[in-house]
C-alpha cells in the first residue's frame, strides 16, 4: 500500500499542478484580484471585496503608483540601478501574471508587494531632501493608508477556533488510538494535520475512498452529516471515530466506546470484545437525535430478525430547542450588535447546557433572565456546527433568555462579515447516552418512547 501512494504522488502532483495554473482556479479567492493592490493599500479587512472607502483608496493608489516609478528614477540615477531593476521585473511578472491563474496571481502580488513599498518608501526618502515638510506629508497619508488596511484586516481576519484546534491536536497526539479514524464534519486542519498519525479521513474534505451514505452517496465538500446518516459498513470500516459533540448527535454504534469527551469533540473507540451489529436502524434525523419507531415497523423488520440476534437499543439524549422570539440589530461605533431574545419553559429543577448553532466571530455574552451567565468568543466554525456557550441552573417554570453578539475593534477577527445564530438548545446534563437490550417480548415497548436506534448483534 505504501508503495501504491509512493507511485501514484507524481500524478497528484501533477494533477495539482494543473489545476493551480487554470484561468478558472480561485481557490479560496472569489474572483481574480487587482493589480492596484499590489501597493498595500486596501481600505477593507478582505482583500476579495472592494474597499470601504474606494475614493481616498483610489487616491492613495495613484500617488502610491506615482512615487514608485520616482523611486525607481531615485535609485537608479543614484546607483542603485539593480533595486530599480528588480523592483520593476518583480512588479512585471505580478502584471502578466493576472492573465494566468487567480490563485497564482494573488500570491505573486503578495510577494511582490513589500518589494514596491520599500521602493516608495525609497522616493519618500530622496524627496525628504530637497522638500522636507511635503515628503513628511507624503509619509504620513501612505504610512496611514497602510496602517489603516492593516488595521481593517485585524478587525476582520479570520481566525482560527485555536480551542477547538488544540482538542484535535490532543486527540491526535494520544498513542492509544487506533489507526484509521474518521471525521464527519468539514475539518482540512483535522483530517490533514493535526489527526494525521490516525490516519484519518474526513467524509467531506480529505478522503481516499468514497465514504456512502445510506443513500448510497457520498458528502459533498464542505457538506457534513450525522452519524447514523453513514452505510453501517461505513462506519465499521474505522477503528477510531472523531465526532463534534453536539445534543443532537446519535450514538455510534454499539461496538464503539467514548474515551474521551472534551468541549468540541468526542473520541469512540471500537471495541474488539464486542460483536458488530448487522443491522442498524435510526430513528432520529439530522435535526433530532431520537424518534419514536412505527410498531408496525418493529413487529415487520425487526421481530423477525431477532432470533439468533441481541436487540440492542440506545436511547439518545433530549434536547429543547429554543424558540427565538426577537432578533434586533443595532449599528455601533464598535462594530454591529445583535440581540437574541428566547421565552420558554422547563418542568424540572436540573442543570442544563446552552449550545448554539451559526457562526460568530466576536464576543457572545449570554444573560437567563436578566442574570449574567457567561461570555465566549468565536470564531465558531462551520455554519452547521453547534457549540456549548453556558451552563445553566434552571428551576421549573418561564424562563427568558437573551443573547448579544457585538464586534468590539480591539479584539481581533470579530468584524467584517457577520451571520445569525441559532437556533439554540438546551439539553440536561444529568442524561448521558446510554443503550439497553431488549427481549423480543418487549420489542413494542419501544414504539412508545423515542429512540436513538435499535441494532441486532449476532449472539
Amino acid at each position: 500500500m505504501t508503495l501504491f501512494y509512493i507511485l501514484q504522488a507524481p500524478a497528484d502532483l501533477a494533477r495539482t499542478a494543473s489545476e493551480a495554473r487554470s484561468s478558472t482556479y480561485v481557490a479560496n479567492l472569489l474572483g481574480p484580484l487587482k493589480f492596484s493592490q499590489i501597493y498595500g493599500v486596501w481600505l477593507t479587512g478582505d482583500f476579495r471585496f472592494a474597499p470601504h472607502y474606494s475614493v481616498a483608496n483610489t487616491a492613495i493608489v495613484l500617488l502610491a503608483g506615482l512615487l514608485f516609478v520616482l523611486g525607481c528614477y531615485f535609485l537608479m540615477t543614484n546607483g542603485y540601478s539593480y533595486i530599480a531593476v528588480l523592483a520593476i521585473w518583480v512588479t512585471l511578472i505580478s502584471a502578466t501574471g493576472l492573465n494566468g491563474s487567480p490563485w497564482i496571481s494573488g500570491k505573486t502580488l503578495a510577494m511582490a508587494s513589500p518589494i514596491v513599498l520599500t521602493v516608495i518608501c525609497c522616493a519618500i526618502g530622496f524627496i525628504a531632501t530637497k522638500f522636507s515638510i511635503e515628503s513628511g506629508i507624503l509619509a504620513i497619508i501612505l504610512s496611514s493608508g497602510v496602517i489603516a488596511s492593516y488595521g481593517y484586516t485585524y478587525h476582520e481576519v479570520w481566525l482560527a477556533p485555536y480551542k477547538q484546534l488544540k482538542e484535535l491536536e490532543i486527540i491526535g497526539q494520544d498513542t492509544s488510538y487506533s489507526a484509521p479514524a474518521l471525521m464527519i464534519e468539514f475539518s482540512s486542519y483535522g483530517a490533514r494535520h493535526f489527526l494525521r498519525e490516525l490516519d484519518a479521513e474526513s467524509a467531506s474534505e480529505l478522503r481516499r475512498n468514497l465514504i456512502p451514505l445510506r443513500t448510497g452517496e457520498g458528502l459533498a465538500r464542505g457538506a457534513d452529516a450525522d452519524i447514523d446518516e453513514f452505510a453501517l459498513t461505513s462506519v465499521e470500516f474505522y477503528q477510531t471515530l472523531v465526532l463534534r459533540k453536539s445534543p443532537k448527535s446519535s450514538r455510534p454504534p454499539g461496538n464503539y466506546d467514548l474515551t474521551f469527551s472534551g468541549a468540541y469533540y468526542e473520541v469512540w473507540q471500537k471495541n474488539p470484545e464486542t460483536k458488530e451489529p448487522v443491522e442498524h436502524y435510526p430513528f432520529g434525523s439530522k435535526d433530532l437525535q431520537s424518534g419514536v419507531p412505527d410498531c408496525l415497523f418493529l413487529e415487520s423488520e425487526i421481530a423477525p430478525k431477532s432470533p439468533g440476534n441481541t436487540i440492542l437499543v440506545s436511547s439518545g439524549i433530549s434536547s429543547l430547542t429554543l424558540p427565538i422570539v426577537e432578533v434586533t440589530s443595532q449599528t455601533q461605533d464598535a462594530g454591529k450588535k445583535t440581540i437574541y431574545e428566547s421565552k420558554f419553559e422547563v418542568n424540572n429543577v436540573s442543570h442544563f447546557d446552552l449550545w448554539v448553532a451559526g457562526f460568530a466571530k466576536g464576543r457572545v455574552a449570554v444573560f437567563m433572565d436578566g442574570e449574567p451567565v457567561s461570555t465566549v468568543f468565536g470564531p465558531f466554525n462551520g455554519w452547521s456546527a453547534i457549540v456549548k456557550i453556558g451552563d445553566l441552573k434552571l428551576t421549573s417554570g418561564p424562563h427568558v433568555l437573551k443573547v448579544v453578539t457585538d464586534s468590539p475593534w480591539l479584539i481581533p477577527g470579530s468584524g467584517g462579515l457577520s451571520y445569525p445564530l441559532g437556533p439554540f438548545y438546551l439539553s440536561d446534563q444529568n442524561e448521558k447516552h446510554s443503550v439497553e437490550l431488549v427481549s423480543p417480548e418487549n420489542l413494542n415497548s419501544l414504539c412508545t418512547k423515542p429512540v436513538d436506534w435499535i441494532e441486532l448483534i449476532p449472539k
